[in-house]
């Protein structure tokens, strides 16, 4: 799998989609940790839908609206800011797709671009939610039965490579990563989600990747090292790496690693 690919589009049936919906929302934290402020975020959603019916008889009134479900989210994002992180949209999300416009599985992705000063690439959550899992008859909402979380584009300056002249300046490394988070054994929280373990410091995670030591031969070692110090100081239950050397070779644009590692094989 490449850095910017994902497993976002594993559908098995018919799906209606929105793709990249920009918004202006003010969101958790910026990339100065500061409260309150709009931020872009870029939502996408892939709601599994059967559209035989609509297909055959060329009826709106048989599938469901991307217009209205563009439309709700949009309301959804005012009648909610400040919302407190991006997995708090996703809930939302959900709620008005199985209230609102019905189908059997919705992806959620929601990417938040401006919101790291290290990242280029921002950071990304995405989920997932069975419809027949999802209790409406209750105020608290369903957990997503998956929850994937991406920080893209983090640039890295190091000595990395086991040349003579790799080994004089600082070249650019690309780290792009995948990773899941543990789930806490406390029960659910005020608003009924299963909290997790610690609230995760996404600026604080991503300066300890950018300060680990930086000097290695090999691009498979730094990918060890920060997937070990990953698993070690934040409560992750795997972590994928991938890092790109984009000035490795002369006639490609980038040639790198990718290494997945579950925290159960994390040194102690």
């Amino acid at each position: 799998m490449f850095p910017h690919e994902s497993d976002f589009t594993d559908d098995d049936g018919d799906v209606i989609y929105l793709r990249n919906l920009r918004v202006s929302v003010i969101v958790g934290r910026d990339a100065w940790q500061r409260s309150l402020k709009p931020q872009p975020m870029i939502i996408s959603v892939r709601l599994e839908f059967d559209v035989k019916a609509a297909g055959h008889s060329d009826n709106i009134e048989q599938t469901t609206s991307y217009g209205l479900m563009c439309k709700n989210i949009l309301g959804m994002i005012e009648e909610n800011a400040p919302i407190d992180d991006l997995l708090n949209v996703h809930y939302c999300i959900a709620d008005l797709a199985f209230r609102k416009w019905g189908g059997t599985r919705l992806q959620v992705s929601t990417k938040a671009p401006k919101v790291s000063l290290r990242a280029e690439g921002g950071i990304e959550c995405q989920t997932t939610f069975i419809g027949n899992e999802f209790n409406l008859e209750s105020t608290v909402l369903s957990d997503p039965t998956r929850v994937l979380w991406l920080i893209r584009d983090l640039k890295l300056a190091c000595i990395i490579g086991v040349n003579d002249h790799e080994r004089l300046k600082k070249q650019i490394v690309v780290i792009n990563l995948r990773f899941a988070k543990k789930k806490t054994l406390r029960g659910p929280d005020e608003s009924g989600h299963l909290e997790e373990l610690i609230e995760t410091n996404w600026e604080s995670l991503i300066d300890d990747l950018a300060t680990e030591k930086s000097s290695y031969e090999t691009l498979e070692a730094l990918a060890t090292a920060l997937a070990n110090l990953a698993l070690l100081e934040y409560p992750l239950s795997w972590i994928n790496v991938s890092i790109e050397k984009p000035s490795a070779l002369a006639l490609v644009d980038g040639a790198g690693v990718e290494i997945t590692r579950m925290a159960k094989n994390s040194p102690s």
